[in-house]
């Protein structure tokens, strides 16, 4: 018995809209394509350095899965998950994933015995590579000892190869080292998803779920998921996993517009995310600069900037009401 309670009243066979990455429900869009080709360019390539930045929830880690899957038993895969380590405790664990056990603490001794077991890797035919997600959270010391990785060579041979993937903010980190980012030979960064591409997106999952026709989702109904997601594939999947629910407790065999609105606060979506993907008329020429500017930003700019909207947006409205009240 399978424990979504919707699953059999929609006649699927899997749940279209899990939140955990699944690369079987994989939807490459145009954006998605050039990043995974990016990735496998990484892979392919002696040398290779690909970073893909991405807001959270865009679909960096479902294209890791499948480019992992794409490689199996082809190379050398050293993958680090997560990004809070200090000190040599990034060496330490890239040895552990790599199956060298290491009793000794001197960074330099690391440095050798991860070089022996890229260069033996390479002689069998499999490339090393290495996978750092969630890769706004490394510190500059990281940083450095990744390049240092990454620029380990014999006879003039790269012996590793990188992919990092994290939020936009990480390209900050890359900017502030010039040798790292000389080392960086593509960027790629993923957007939301465009309206149409939502809807396709929906489609495909749903026929990868069993469904071959879309009579769930209308064009209006996507329009509005469209406008609450930002084109977010996490976020399409909350709001559609959401509507299935509503629609399956009402006896419905579709969703509503009015369903959307009344789910946001229970997927802690915000109204207020809008701000970042709307521009009022009534502000003109200067809200669509600050647009720009967001959209161009790093995360914390990002903030600044909102913040400067909001003041300039109560600024207008007050000189609003200050001339009607001359009017008056």
């Amino acid at each position: 018995m399978n424990n979504i309670i919707y699953l059999d009243y929609f006649e699927f066979k899997k749940p279209p809209f899990q939140i955990i990455p699944d690369d079987d429900f994989l939807y490459l869009s145009q954006q998605h394509s050039k990043a995974l080709a990016y990735m496998d360019y990484a892979v392919s390539q002696p040398g290779g350095f690909v970073v893909i930045t991405g807001e959270v929830g865009a679909g960096k880690t479902i294209l890791l899965k499948r480019l992992i899957k794409r490689f199996d038993n082809k190379v050398a895969c050293i993958s680090l998950p997560f990004t809070n380590l200090e000190g040599r405790e990034l060496f330490q664990y890239v040895a552990e994933e790599a199956g060298i056990k290491v009793n000794i603490n001197s960074k330099v001794s690391l440095v050798f015995s991860l070089k022996r077991y890229f260069l033996e890797e390479l002689n069998r035919g499999k490339p090393s590579v290495l996978i750092i997600d969630e890769a706004q959270n490394l510190t500059i010391e990281n940083l450095e000892d990744i390049r240092m990785l990454a620029g380990l060579e014999v006879n003039n041979k790269p012996l590793l190869r990188v992919i990092m993937l994290g939020q936009p903010e990480f390209m900050s980190s890359i900017h502030r080292s010039e040798q790292l980012k000389q080392r960086v030979k593509l960027h790629y960064h993923l957007k939301g998803l465009s309206e149409g591409e939502v809807l396709k997106y929906i489609d495909y999952r749903l026929k990868i779920a069993g469904v071959n026709i879309n009579n769930i989702f209308s064009k209006e109904v996507v329009s509005v998921i469209f406008k609450y997601s930002n084109g977010i594939p996490r976020l399409i999947n909350k709001i559609c996993d959401a509507l299935l629910l509503c629609a399956f407790i009402e006896d419905r065999n579709y969703a509503l517009k009015s369903d959307v609105a009344e789910v946001l606060d229970d997927l802690m979506i915000s109204k207020s995310a809008l701000f970042f993907g709307e521009v009022s008329p009534r502000f003109g020429a200067a809200e669509k600069e600050l647009k720009v500017l967001i959209k161009d930003s790093s995360y914390f700019e990002r903030i600044i900037y909102a913040l400067e909207g909001i003041s300039m947006n109560l600024e207008v409205l007050a000189n609003n009401v200050k001339s009607k009240d001359k009017v008056e």
